[in-house]
């Protein structure tokens, strides 16, 4: 919830993909008291951004209507929100260097880095995600895994307290759906013998690596992500085999466990499904590794990892399709009436908002980095 007396944060991207979402959880969760002070981002119309913003953000074909009313402020720099706790005003300014964004002089603590754009420190000729505390921020969470090696986590399987960390990364959205369940598997590893984990994601396209028609791409030549996003599947790589195991609260136990993964973009515009497999060479009935994830649910990882079946357990939960998973809060909803056991082979369908769920994640680490 937007309050002048929240934590004070900015956003870098505050208008893209990510970055509108993140602006939208600091508006809707009521739980998270956050001062939003400034957002920054290259791509709005320099001459009019509140503008520009409210044109893009208030109706999105995605998320559906803004979570309040909005308008242009005092200048065409300021947007105002009308939240419960009344107007908020919030500054726009289009800085490509972060380390020239004025996070200092407006106050503001926290950055949330949401463009995509800088994933490594900086360099002497580069900037990186760390030049926003040359800006004067304090902190920043980054909202895709860093190139280089920095805390990483997923909000709610992570051990290190984040008060007053300077650097982490969100890791991804593939991470963050395999997080919980990967944990409750690593929990049980003794009993369950846990022998490899392979993982399949089938996950919406998106709009930095993909285009809507195919076209030649200097920067992935030859890579299959060259054709239109909606007209194909299209077979790739993903980053969460390698980011997983760098997860604070997950890869200190993942030491000489086998895993791999790969991805099938395909064609919707959000909503997202992973596939993990993992050997458990004891062979514990699937109804005592549910029961473990129910309770895991209901209990320590609440609002962030779900089972889809009837509360009775007798019947499947509510059928799941990946619209529906658009705004789920959730990192991972496990669809129990497609878990298998084939011996020691066993499939967990895990569905996942990949703009949604792994958002709130990231607000909560910066809440708690900045706090």
């Amino acid at each position: 919830m937007l309050s002048l007396s929240g934590v004070p944060v900015g956003i870098n991207g505050g208008a893209g993909r990510i970055g509108g979402n993140a602006f939208r959880v600091m508006i809707e969760r009521p739980d998270l008291a956050f001062n939003l002070v400034a957002i920054n981002d290259v791509g709005l119309d320099p001459a009019n951004p509140a503008r520009n913003f409210v044109q893009a953000k208030a109706n999105d074909t995605t998320f559906g209507p803004w979570p309040c009313d909005m308008y242009v402020g005092s200048t065409p720099q300021t947007l105002m929100m009308l939240t419960r706790s009344g107007g908020h005003p919030v500054q726009i300014t289009a800085e490509k260097n972060p380390a020239n964004i004025p996070w200092g002089d407006l106050g503001v603590r926290g950055v949330a880095e949401c463009t995509g754009v800088f994933r490594s420190r900086k360099t002497e000729t580069k900037a990186g995600y760390d030049s926003h505390l040359d800006g004067g921020a304090t902190c920043v969470a980054l909202s895709a895994p860093a190139i280089d090696d920095v805390l990483t986590v997923v909000y709610g399987v992570h051990k290190t307290s984040l008060q007053g960390v300077p650097l982490l990364s969100g890791a991804s959205c593939t991470s963050g759906s395999l997080a919980f369940m990967v944990r409750i598997l690593l929990d049980h590893s003794t009993d369950w013998g846990l022998g490899s984990l392979d993982m399949t994601t089938v996950h919406a396209y998106t709009m930095g690596e993909q285009g809507l028609q195919d076209r030649p791409d200097h920067i992935r030549s030859g890579t299959r992500r060259m054709f239109a996003a909606g007209a194909n599947i299209i077979p790739t790589t993903t980053g969460a085999a390698k980011t997983l195991p760098l997860v604070d609260g997950i890869g200190e136990d993942m030491k000489g466990i086998s895993f791999t993964g790969t991805s099938l973009r395909v064609p919707v515009l959000s909503g997202s499904l992973t596939l993990l497999s993992a050997v458990l060479h004891h062979e514990p009935g699937m109804e005592e590794v549910l029961s473990e994830c129910r309770h895991a649910a209901m209990g320590r990882f609440l609002g962030k990892f779900a089972v889809n079946e009837s509360p009775m357990q007798s019947e499947s939960g509510l059928p799941l399709v990946s619209s529906h998973i658009v705004k789920r809060p959730e990192s991972a909803i496990l669809d129990a009436e497609f878990c298998e056991k084939s011996g020691t082979l066993y499939r967990f369908p895990l569905w996942y908002g990949n703009e949604w769920g792994y958002v709130r994640r990231l607000c909560e680490a910066l809440h708690e980095q900045a706090s």
